[in-house]
């Protein structure tokens, strides 16, 4: 008996090194392996934000991280603040931290819209965000601890599941990803990377097919709508001109939508628009890109950033000369 309690303990100590051995190289294994972490990313894009000069400051989700190359626009100088899953409450922390930090420099902000901008809410990030946002944007993800005792958003419960989740079940994709790439041996050249105008360049660039497949929510949190809100009277009060922008959708996404919930979003965004101080540009329907400008179901390559970016240079264009 003794024995066997003997190899089941050392067993244990041998599985607990492996995953301490894990943890505490997780973000070198990443960094070296695919170029960027998300950590590091939300990191050096707040850095930029903070330190670069430019008129311009781009809000917005995954679409608009990938999508928008801001060399592409002459018409004014801009930064590309988005991020992966960012929705309204994220865009209003990062101008809310910008002017807190007295950085808060740009003349103009595009905040990227769609029919689902308002049906989400998500923390997977915030183990990032929270070095930069403060207490209240946690408040937002709080429940009820006799509803669920056991897990809860907020940074400073149930610290064993928090750690867990953070550097093993957020981390373990990357890594089986990283055995993938070791395997194969991937260049420097095929790993993602950051631009410092704030575009990701995700690598390797893979190819959209017609069978593309994705479910879309067009539900309207109100948590979501009061940040909408907010920014827009946050744009008001520091005198920022603010454009609402719908990127570009493929035929499959655009279809997902009946037409109602499609006219229902369309008049909320021209409704809060005057053409002065707050403008509504929908690309939505635009049509003349195909499937080599695209990665998957709905966001831009590389090419396609940068043939969005010349079309929405031209629309900024007319809205900088007003």
């Amino acid at each position: 008996m003794k024995k066997l309690f003997f190899k089941i303990l050392l067993f244990g100590i041998l599985i607990s090194g492996i995953v301490l051995l894990y943890i505490l190289n997780i973000t070198d294994i990443v960094t070296r392996i695919m170029g960027i972490s998300t950590e590091q990313q939300i990191a050096q894009s707040f850095t930029n934000a903070t330190k670069l000069k430019y008129d311009l400051l781009i809000l917005g989700s995954s679409k608009f991280y990938r999508g928008v190359n801001p060399e592409n626009i002459k018409a004014i100088s801009s930064f590309n603040f988005s991020h992966d899953n960012d929705a309204f409450n994220q865009m209003y922390y990062k101008l809310k931290y910008l002017k807190e930090h007295n950085a808060l420099k740009c003349k103009y902000a595009i905040v990227g819209v769609s029919y689902l901008q308002f049906s989400f809410l998500t923390d997977s990030r915030n183990y990032a965000f929270n070095k930069f946002f403060d207490k209240e944007y946690q408040k937002d993800f709080e429940i009820k601890k006799d509803s669920l005792p056991w897990y809860s958003f907020k940074p400073t419960e149930n610290k064993l599941s928090e750690y867990v989740t953070l550097n093993i079940t957020n981390t373990f994709p990357y890594f089986i990803l990283g055995i993938k790439s070791l395997i194969i041996k991937t260049p420097d050249s095929e790993k993602s990377y950051l631009k410092e105008n704030g575009q990701y360049i995700v690598k390797p660039i893979t190819k959209a097919s017609p069978n593309d497949k994705k479910s879309y929510d067009s539900n309207i949190l109100p948590v979501q709508m009061k940040y909408f809100e907010n920014i827009l009277s946050f744009a008001k009060e520091n005198k920022i001109k603010l454009i609402l922008v719908n990127m570009p959708m493929r035929d499959l996404e655009i279809n997902s939508f009946n037409d109602s919930t499609v006219r229902y979003f369309d008049n909320l965004f021209k409704s809060k628009a005057d053409n002065k101080s707050v403008f509504y540009v929908n690309f939505g329907k635009y049509t003349k890109f195909t499937l080599d400008d695209y990665v998957d179901y709905t966001h831009f390559n590389p090419k396609g950033a940068d043939k969005f970016s010349l079309m929405l240079n031209d629309s900024l264009k007319k809205i900088v000369e007003l």
